[in-house]
This record gives structure tokens, C-alpha cells and sequence, in this order.
């Protein structure tokens, strides 16, 4: 251009470009025009024993850690569709396993007619300054609204669930559960009722454990009302300052909740007087 008498600055005023599009780009020496970071295909038969080897080696990963494993250690470049339509293909695709175990409730169990019928069960936690959490794992029965089992721990484990529940046992059922009428367990979906322990715990009691549906805590009220309770007018109201006072104070205000509070729903009776009310009259 300079050769013909126009300038740079003057043909990009004319173009409207800017000057940048008159000059050379350069390149790196030993570049070429092609990608050479492209990733090399692979075919679906090369890949697909690759993914068979990665699959061998970690059988519980799904196609998104298979895919990550195909780059990292096969050094595999691969669409995550692709590697997922492989993996069907191939049957190698992980599904979510769900515990056989539980059973969930689909609708809530009607009120029972009597004691030792349902039973729900279910924790809470406070935290104590210089102490740390302190649980509180409790049994409470639909009818009469008792607590008839507990545990007060700083621990949460199935073992703390178990004690509260042989508390219940031993104090419904001093002579064992198998002359009674089939007594139903509610509980939620966490690891404690959910472990091992506790399933067969509870089989040999001859108890049948039944799991609310996931957020669903009607499924469970009469325990959750009891904590709303225990901590408006126990927890809330005191000051504890060390574990055996916070464990001596709730003790005391659940013999209080059992046989001197008053509830509404019972008539204005407490816990212990409907209960005992309800024998009087199976007896009559």
C-alpha cells in the first residue's frame, strides 16, 4: 500500500477496519495452522475397552467418575453422553441402591383405640456452652401421650437410640411383648434407626419398625410436639451449666410431662391418668 501512496491509517479510515488487519500475524516458531492439542478419536470399540477396564478397577462409579477416570489415568478424551450411552450399552451403568429394608408409609397410621398400639420415636439436641451437644432420644406412645422410654446422652449413636427403646420394652412390657397385640414403631429415616443394630433389636422384640415418608414430619407429630414442649418450658426456660444438672433437670421435667402436665387433647388429663384410665376400662 505504502508502494501505491496510501497509507495504513488512511485505508482503515476508508474500510472502517482497524489498522491490526493490515499486519502479519505472527506464530510461535515450530506452530502449525492445525490444532495439535486436538484430541486424537477414539473409536467406540477402543473405548469401549477402556471403560470396561476402568469399570473393573472402581465398579461402584457412575459414568461421570468413569469419564473422569478415563482422563486421568488412560489419558482419554470422551463426551459424557458418549460414555454414558457406552455404559448402557455395556450394562455397567451404577443405579442409586436404596436400603430393602425400610419400609416408608405412604399415608399416616390411623389413631389408635388403645395403649402399646404406635409408638413414635425420635431425638432432639441442645448445645451447653463449655460442654458441647447433649442429645435427648425419646419413645412416646400416640394414645395417652406418655414418654415411656428416653435416653439423655452426649452422644447420638444406635447404641443411645437402643437404651431408650429397652427403657420403653421394659416399662410397657415387663414380661415381653409376644402376648400383645402387634405394637408399630415409628421413626424417621436417619442412620440410628435405620443401622443394623437397631433393626434387629427391635424384630426381636416383635415390634414392627415403620419409616415416614422423607420430609414428612406429620408423620411423626406426637414426638415433635413433645420436644417443642420439653424445650419451650424446660430447655428454654433454664440456664444449665454443666451435664449432670441439664440431665437431672430434664429428667424431673419428663416425670412432670408424664403425670402431673395436663393435655388438652386428653381431656385435661395427664399422660399417666389416661393411661390408667385406659386399663381400668380393657379390664372392666
Amino acid at each position: 500500500m505504502k508502494k501505491k501512496g496510501i497509507s495504513i491509517t488512511d485505508a482503515a479510515d476508508v474500510l472502517g477496519v482497524p489498522r491490526s488487519r493490515f499486519y502479519k500475524r505472527s506464530r510461535p516458531s515450530g506452530t502449525k495452522h492445525e490444532n495439535s492439542d486436538r484430541p486424537k478419536y477414539i473409536s467406540d470399540q477402543e473405548l469401549s475397552a477402556a471403560i470396561r477396564i476402568a469399570c473393573k478397577r472402581y465398579p461402584l462409579y457412575g459414568y461421570r467418575r468413569i469419564r473422569a477416570i478415563l482422563q486421568r489415568e488412560f489419558q482419554i478424551k470422551a463426551g459424557l453422553n458418549r460414555v454414558n450411552r457406552i455404559m448402557n450399552k455395556l450394562a455397567l451403568s451404577q443405579h442409586r441402591i436404596k436400603n430393602r429394608r425400610i419400609v416408608q408409609m405412604k399415608n399416616r397410621p390411623s389413631q389408635p383405640d388403645g395403649p402399646n398400639q404406635a409408638w413414635e420415636m425420635d431425638m432432639t439436641k441442645t448445645y451447653l456452652n463449655g460442654y458441647g451437644w447433649l442429645y435427648i432420644m425419646a419413645v412416646i406412645d400416640r394414645y395417652d401421650r406418655s414418654i415411656v422410654g428416653y435416653e439423655i446422652s452426649s452422644r447420638a449413636r444406635a447404641a443411645e437410640w437402643l437404651t431408650a427403646f429397652d427403657k420403653a420394652i421394659k416399662n410397657r412390657f415387663p414380661n415381653g411383648t409376644r402376648d400383645h397385640a402387634e405394637l408399630i414403631l415409628q421413626v424417621d429415616n436417619g442412620c440410628q434407626p435405620t443401622s443394623k443394630a437397631f433393626v434387629k433389636a427391635v424384630e426381636l422384640c416383635d415390634v414392627k419398625l415403620l419409616y415416614s415418608a422423607y420430609a414428612t414430619p406429620e408423620h411423626y407429630a406426637h414426638i415433635e410436639r413433645f420436644f417443642r414442649t420439653l424445650k419451650e418450658e424446660e430447655i428454654w426456660y433454664n440456664l444449665y451449666e454443666t451435664y449432670s444438672e441439664a440431665i437431672t433437670s430434664i429428667e424431673a421435667y419428663i416425670d412432670f410431662y408424664n403425670n402431673d402436665r395436663i393435655h388438652s387433647a386428653l381431656g385435661y388429663m395427664t399422660p399417666a391418668e389416661y393411661y390408667q384410665q385406659s386399663i381400668l376400662q380393657s379390664a372392666a
